[in-house]
């Protein structure tokens, strides 16, 4: 008997581990005017990932998207994930960006992994529905941010700090 609902939480899970292990930067929700196509969607959303990654992207750049229908009104919406940047940035402007473009809210805020984000964007994934990464996730190699409990310290890539990255 074919279970989805196991089936579904696996690949949350799966999806949670993989993406888990990068460093991220930016947290970002996604609306659009309207009811937005997906063609549409991926169309704006590639313009203002271009402009971010052009702008403020570092060596390695990269991002993690999930398009999710409202329960209300079904409008599509993006929640997304981006890591990489070339310093700390502030992400504001990069809000209006998307209103220029989307002539809706976008809300860029910093990534905090206690604050569950990887699980919320995750929370209606559906197979068959709009999931999208950059293509080089891959082959840029894990960023992968650890604390150790005893001593609280933080490192990244096995190389010790002080300080949270």
């Amino acid at each position: 008997m074919f279970d989805w609902k196991t089936r579904r939480q696996k690949l949350i899970e799966g999806y949670a581990q993989l993406i888990g292990r990068y460093r991220w930067d930016w947290f970002a929700t996604l609306t659009f005017r309207g009811s937005a196509s997906t063609s549409r969607g991926k169309r704006l959303f590639g313009l203002w990932i271009s402009d971010i990654e052009r702008r403020d992207g570092g060596p390695l750049f990269r991002w993690f998207r999930v398009g999710e229908k409202g329960r209300e009104d079904n409008n599509l919406h993006y929640h997304v994930l981006i890591g990489g940047l070339s310093a700390d940035r502030y992400p504001g402007p990069w809000e209006q960006r998307w209103y220029d473009l989307a002539g809706s809210d976008g809300l860029v805020d910093y990534f905090d992994p206690e604050d569950n984000g990887i699980y919320y964007m995750l929370k209606t994934l559906d197979p068959d529905e709009d999931l999208d990464f950059d293509t080089n996730l891959d082959d840029i190699g894990f960023e992968f941010a650890s604390q150790t409990p005893l001593t609280g310290e933080w490192a990244v890539n096995g190389r010790k700090s002080k300080k949270r990255p």
